[in-house]
This record gives C-alpha cells, sequence and structure tokens, in this order.
C-alpha cells in the first residue's frame, strides 16, 4: 500500500512514522463497520482500507497535518471530521479517539527520533511487545479473571505480525536519510 500511495511517498521521513503510528493505533474492530465506506480516486473501500485512506485523504486536504504538535491538539469534533463518510463513522469512534490521543502523547513524550531509534534496537517480538505495552497504553488488554491478570494484547500482537513490513518501511526511510545526508 504504501509503494502505490502518492501521497505517503511525499511525506518526510518523520510524517511517515506519525502516519504509520497513527494509522497502527486505529487499526481495530472493523467487523461491524460493514457500512463505513471511503471513496478514493473511484474507487470504494471499507475496513482497514478505509481507515488508510481516509488518512490520505486527511492529509491532502491538510485536515491533519503530521506534527506532534499539532496532532496533539485535535479535537474529538475534528477527529470525527477525518473518518466520516455518507454521514457514518467507523464504529468505536472514541475509542479509537483515545487510542489516536494515548499513541501521539506517547511519541510525543518518548520523542520522535528516540522512538525511531527504539524501534531499531528492539531484536525480539518479546522486547517488541514490552516496549510496545510499556510505552502505549492503549495496546496493553488485560483484564482481571479470579484474581488472575490475563494478558491479551491483540493489538499489540497485531503489530508484532506486521512488524516486518513496517520494520522494513522504517529501514527504507532510515537508508533514504543516510542517503540524502550523504549527498
Amino acid at each position: 500500500w504504501s509503494k502505490t500511495n502518492q501521497t505517503f511517498q511525499k511525506l518526510s521521513s518523520e510524517e511517515k512514522i506519525l502516519y504509520v503510528f497513527i494509522i497502527e493505533s486505529l487499526n481495530f474492530c472493523f467487523w461491524s463497520s460493514y457500512n463505513w465506506l471511503v471513496e478514493y480516486n473511484g474507487k470504494t473501500y471499507r475496513g482497514s482500507d478505509s481507515l488508510f485512506y481516509s488518512m490520505t485523504k486527511a492529509v491532502e486536504n491538510k485536515t491533519i497535518i503530521l506534527d506532534i504538535n499539532e496532532l496533539l491538539n485535535l479535537s474529538l469534533e475534528q477527529f470525527k471530521n477525518v473518518f466520516m463518510s455518507n454521514n457514518i463513522l467507523p464504529d468505536m469512534i472514541k475509542e479509537r479517539y483515545n487510542s489516536f490521543r494515548n499513541t501521539i502523547e506517547s511519541i510525543s513524550k518518548l520523542g520522535l527520533k528516540k522512538l525511531i531509534n527504539d524501534l531499531y534496537s528492539i531484536k525480539s517480538e518479546n522486547e517488541l511487545e514490552k516496549y510496545i505495552c510499556n510505552n502505549f497504553k492503549s495496546y496493553d488488554d488485560k483484564c482481571e479473571y479470579k484474581g488472575i491478570m490475563i494478558h491479551f494484547n491483540k493489538r499489540c500482537r497485531i503489530t508484532q505480525n506486521s512488524r516486518r513490513r513496517y520494520i522494513v518501511r522504517f529501514q527504507q526511510i532510515r537508508n533514504y536519510l543516510i542517503l540524502s545526508a550523504i549527498v
């Protein structure tokens, strides 16, 4: 997807990282959002594809500015406007907004450059899961059952399953930055 999306290709490396983390933080529970359709370049998308193209349209229209300070100030109403399509919002919009806020606040607290460096230094899936759950609280899915804390961490594990794809993106961005500095 990122290779064919012209808007994504035009983003700076830091904007790409923010874009990917925002998408990943919102990419859950589409099974009941069947009627949420998004049109982009003459095609209609649903589910997580709707999420990607809503975000792309928002970046193109400058409704979303991929700057950590701008994102920290995005209200729930502005957030809803990004994902509104034919007067329909995806399910769990408030939960998605809370996850978005948590993600942006966590990135702001860590610092984007530190986050990127940390991601490169992580060697194992267990280390990645701990890092994500410790730094992005909305990914730490847990509940108590009969006095025992059960950790599901479903979204964290979805992120881990996508890790190879994203690590390749991060490496491509890093290699681009290194080449840009040399030239």
